[in-house]
């Protein structure tokens, strides 16, 4: 028995939501579904894009600023993996829906802020501080309308600084 994650975009609300199907008899027909689904969607999303000429949706930009526009002037490796960190372990993968870039809210970075805070213990802080940078960014380039978010939730500075370890600094027994 197989199962995929399916995106759907909403275009009422422009938000992509995602949904667990499950239960397929066989691996080949969960291929065949997750496949007509990842077309549908790539489809949808274009649409939506097209029709808001906004060009990403909010998972996308993070992604993209971190691989265009800050990866390649990056002039210190703590700072570029310290980055890469808390998006791809932290934020990513606890973004419960996407939106497009121009429709994030208040509301959509407290959910995903909190999300991250549950996390591990500084995951909101750092989270927070990132996306700070980015969604500037965002703003600087005319990808958001505005560059305040004023009651986004705030997340106390450490007690102790954290240290991020890459892979090859694991040894396990």
């Amino acid at each position: 028995m197989g199962g995929h994650v399916t995106q759907t975009v909403n275009p009422l609300i422009c938000t992509i939501e995602y949904k667990c199907h499950s239960s397929f008899p066989s691996k080949e027909e969960a291929e065949e579904s997750y496949q007509k689904s990842q077309d549908a969607y790539s489809s949808q999303i274009q649409q939506l894009k097209k029709s808001r000429k906004i060009p990403f949706t909010f998972s996308e930009y993070l992604d993209y600023w971190f691989r265009e526009v800050y990866s390649p002037y990056s002039t210190s490796k703590s700072t570029l993996f310290k980055y890469r960190w808390v998006l791809y372990q932290i934020i990513l993968p606890h973004l419960q829906n996407d939106v497009l870039l121009d429709c994030v809210s208040e509301e959509f970075l407290n959910k995903l802020l909190d999300s991250c805070q549950r996390y591990c213990q500084n995951g909101g802080y750092y989270a927070y501080k990132l996306l700070n940078i980015i969604l500037w960014s965002a703003y600087q380039n005319n990808y958001i309308p505005e560059k305040e978010f004023p009651k986004l939730k705030h997340y106390p500075d450490p007690q102790h600084k954290s240290v991020f370890l890459s892979t090859p600094t694991f040894k396990l027994p």
